[in-house]
């Protein structure tokens, strides 16, 4: 987080062999932990795929207390983005 209480939340979309495809960032403000950055950092992943036609994707995120939240939803390992 920076001085101004600003967030950056990047975000990359890679193929298979890690060429990157498309990128994009974005400054958010006043969200109180960096956990909840996260999440809504992984919620612009999404509404970003969708937007440049990708309908499979692999999030990943160095964020372990997002990333159990996710685990324990009981999503599918694999789940197509347009369902």
């Amino acid at each position: 987080m920076a001085d101004n209480g600003q967030w950056g939340i990047g975000i990359l979309i890679r193929d298979h062999s890690g060429e990157v495809f498309a990128a994009t960032a974005q400054r958010v403000s006043c969200l109180p932990d960096p956990s909840l950055a996260e999440a809504l950092g992984i919620r612009l992943a999404v509404k970003f795929a969708l937007e440049t036609s990708f309908e499979e994707v692999m999030l990943e995120s160095d964020c372990k207390p997002v990333t159990d939240l996710f685990a324990s939803a009981n999503l599918p390992h694999s789940y197509t983005l347009a369902q």
